[in-house]
């Protein structure tokens, strides 16, 4: 049965003059988990930078107390730190993260971090696939130590030029497996995938429906997905609902039982989260 969650927002969500408001990150974190777990989802999903930013005595406390729980987090690599350079920083904050990530209980970490990983000018495609290639078996050694599953996450031609769609996202973990990296998985995320081989001449009301047969032909390789709404990464049901109710159809299709979370940007956390879950449970 596919579960329900929802990422935590970046930043303070609460109102202004409702009590004292906590706006450390470990404010944040707990704040959202509640409201998420309140308004009625499976899960809470955070930002690993958020997770990261915790103090140590926050973290340990995270642990301790469990107000802070989750079963995903997303925004793996800083925009900074680059895949090509595989240096003993970048193997220290993979590390690091990954324990964060455990700590908190989640199985699940999305590679997205389009700049982390966009090829260079002056770089090859096949040399910045390599590139991606070495990262990700790095990756799959430290996700085994700490129990994790790292999920690969196609985006669109805006936010990298390297893994665009779910079957070149596809092809890659089934490389990476067919290495002994079994750590490595995909993850299918409405928002990019609605926006693939359209260009910026596209309609309003334009997307792109040929990925969900991929859904099926990558079934057994699927670990985890985003929803948001295809045309503003509103929150989903913040518009007619029709792309997200295909792609729930094509999903329910397949073999999936894992988690669907929302990730969108919110104007109201709190509302529209509500809002997101209810459109949800009529599509799932």
């Amino acid at each position: 049965m596919i579960r329900l969650g929802c990422c935590i927002p970046g930043a303070s969500f609460m109102p202004e003059g409702v009590g004292e408001v906590d706006r450390s990150t470990y404010g944040i974190l707990s704040a959202g988990c509640r409201t998420i777990r309140d308004t009625g989802y499976d899960y809470a999903e955070a930002a690993v930078g958020l997770l990261m930013k915790m103090t140590g005595e926050e973290y340990k406390r995270a642990k301790d107390e469990g107000e802070i729980r989750i079963e995903a987090a997303n925004s793996f690599i800083p925009g900074h730190m680059h895949i090509s350079k595989i240096s003993d920083e970048m193997t220290d904050f993979i590390d690091r993260a990954m324990e964060r990530v455990s700590g908190l209980g989640a199985g699940i970490l999305v590679f997205g971090s389009g700049a982390s990983r966009r090829v260079p000018e002056g770089v090859s495609r096949e040399e910045g696939l390599a590139h991606l290639t070495d990262f990700l078996t790095v990756c799959d050694e430290y996700a085994g130590k700490h129990g994790i599953t790292l999920a690969l996450e196609p985006l669109n031609t805006r936010e990298t030029n390297m893994i665009n769609t779910l079957a070149e996202g596809a092809s890659l973990v089934r490389r990476m497996m067919a290495a002994g990296c079994d750590n490595i998985k995909l993850l299918a995320d409405t928002y990019h995938m609605s926006r693939e081989g359209l260009g910026e001449d596209r309609g309003e009301n334009e997307y792109n429906e040929e990925s969900f047969t991929v859904l099926g032909e990558a079934e057994d390789i699927i670990v985890h997905a985003h929803a948001a709404e295809p045309f503003d990464r509103t929150y989903p049901g913040s518009h007619d609902g029709v792309y997200l109710t295909r792609f729930a159809e094509a999903l329910k299709k397949t073999a999936y039982g894992g988690r669907v979370s929302v990730e969108c940007g919110f104007s109201d956390f709190i509302a529209e989260s509500a809002l997101a879950l209810k459109f949800f449970r009529g599509i799932f």
